[in-house]
């Protein structure tokens, strides 16, 4: 019962904000580095980098947080990440979709039109 709201909101949320995925995915860089700028004294780039490895679930470990209120910015920041980088891979999802389910050009029978046979190729022995 709970859950149906919730995975509700997270398949719809593109059609109802501002922007599509690119005003939160804008929104969650800049808000995220600012947040991590001033509670681990990252600098910038460092900031940008750390939100990016970590929203991203690639998760290299060169750079974590050190005290208990990064830790929590962390989790939090990566709950609304991973919404917003899943957002952003919808239109390559949908396109690999289509790529792969397309029907074929040619068909079998074309296929063996096409196909040398094999007498013709082979050379006479005199």
């Amino acid at each position: 019962m709970f859950c149906g709201p919730i995975m509700d909101f997270s398949a719809s949320w593109k059609e109802r904000l501002p922007g599509g995925v690119v005003g939160p995915g804008c929104f969650a860089i800049l808000f995220g580095t600012y947040i991590f700028m001033r509670i681990e004294e990252m600098e910038w780039h460092s900031a940008v980098y750390f939100l990016i490895v970590t929203g991203t679930t690639l998760g290299y470990g060169d750079l974590e947080p050190k005290t208990n209120h990064g830790r929590i910015a962390t989790a939090l920041f990566a709950l609304l990440a991973v919404n917003v980088i899943g957002g952003m891979l919808e239109p390559a999802k949908w396109y690999l979709s289509k790529l792969c389910t397309a029907p074929p050009i040619l068909k079998e029978t074309d296929l063996e039109k096409v196909k040398p046979s094999k007498s013709k190729n082979k050379k006479k022995k005199s």
